[in-house]
């Protein structure tokens, strides 16, 4: 492979650290905006903003399941890993390759059913109490962190256990 020509994975990879970034900045930003006017409606016009509780809301649930994203491409999730760091490091590398399949292929699992549950909202279809937001969007907000998170999995998998030259390591300029 030529220099200058990007891998697949580091392309992808790029997207989707645009995608994620974007996605959370405008989130938090209105989660923050938001917030904001409610504590002013509450405290100098004393109205209660339960509008805007809600919405602040939806905006921290799209923070925190785009973010999982954000933490997979980092490696920042939680493991316990004591026991697999005592054992010798041939077996430590097929524990770690094994989990990480585990992991993958369960979070792909929950993508897959997150969707299906998007899709049955669509069908039965629930409103928001003070909004009268469709929930199944909120519903595919879910769904989208959890494909997110499985598309970092596959690729961590990808630079970790099959990938000859790491398309996102340190040497090629990479973050992980």
């Amino acid at each position: 492979m030529q220099q200058n020509k990007k891998s697949f994975v580091k392309i992808l990879d790029g997207y989707l650290d645009k995608v994620e970034i974007t996605i959370d900045i405008i989130a938090f930003l209105g989660m923050t905006f938001t917030v904001l006017i409610s504590i002013i409606l509450r405290y100098v016009v004393r109205v209660p903003n339960l509008v805007g509780e809600e919405i602040s809301r939806y905006f921290l649930v799209t923070v925190v399941f785009i973010g999982i994203s954000m933490c997979m491409r980092v490696k920042g999730h939680m493991g316990v890993t004591i026991f697999v760091d005592h054992l010798p490091s041939r077996i430590q590398a097929v524990v770690r390759c094994f989990a990480d399949l585990v992991s993958t292929a369960t979070i792909f699992g929950i993508s897959y059913f997150a969707w299906k549950y998007a899709l049955a909202a669509v069908e039965h279809p629930q409103i928001s109490v003070a909004t009268g937001l469709p929930m199944y969007v909120m519903y595919a907000v879910m769904a989208l962190g959890f494909t997110l998170s499985a598309i970092r999995l596959l690729i961590l998998f990808w630079n970790d256990h099959l990938s000859i030259t790491h398309p996102l390591s340190e040497k090629e300029g990479g973050n992980g």
